[in-house]
């Protein structure tokens, strides 16, 4: 990775090969509960995973990512429908941010907060059509993973997932130590 400044490295991801493969974890289903957190500095506009688990031959699965606009974004899916919902402002700048979100398990949009420094992100609905089949898949956890025929371009310090809701109090937290780094 390259130095993003005060002792901060990040994996640096610049081609197609650069996605971190985690094998088959964190299998969560639709009406789990579960949070996460990236810490990134975006270098282009490329729509990409984040962090996910998702097929997108038959499409179970969920993904945290951004859009081509740089729009952070939480998608759930199954062979019936999904449940996305995204920010409605990008990341404009070339810094080390921190996107995060929470998942109340409740297979609707209501249920989905997004973060960015801490700070919830204002979202717009994409898809609110979550069927009540399985989105667990045996397809490997990915980090920096192509979507839409674009792969991550940037650097990504620090990748978390929870099996539990966070609060607004605990991404606050973390930007704040982000921003110690």
């Amino acid at each position: 990775g390259k130095s993003l400044g005060s002792g901060f490295r990040g994996l640096d991801f610049t081609s197609a090969s650069d996605e971190v493969n985690l094998g088959n974890a964190l299998a969560y289903e639709r009406t789990d509960t579960f949070s996460g957190f990236a810490l990134i500095v975006p270098a282009a506009t490329a729509a990409a995973i984040l962090v996910g688990k998702l097929n997108t031959a038959a499409w179970p699965g969920w993904r945290f990512g951004l859009t081509a606009a740089l729009k952070p974004y939480l998608d759930l899916r199954n062979s019936g429908g999904r449940c996305m919902t995204q920010s409605t402002a990008a990341i404009t700048d070339a810094t080390l941010t921190m996107v995060g979100w929470t998942y109340t398990g409740s297979s609707t949009v209501a249920g989905i907060t997004l973060y960015k420094d801490g700070a919830v992100f204002a979202d717009t609905d994409q898809n609110d059509t979550l069927a009540a089949g399985t989105i667990i898949d045996t397809t490997a956890l990915t980090i920096g993973a192509l979507v839409g025929g674009a792969d991550y371009r940037g650097d990504i310090g620090l990748v978390a997932v929870f099996g539990a809701a966070k609060t607004a109090a605990d991404f606050t937290r973390w930007a704040a130590l982000a921003r110690l780094i």
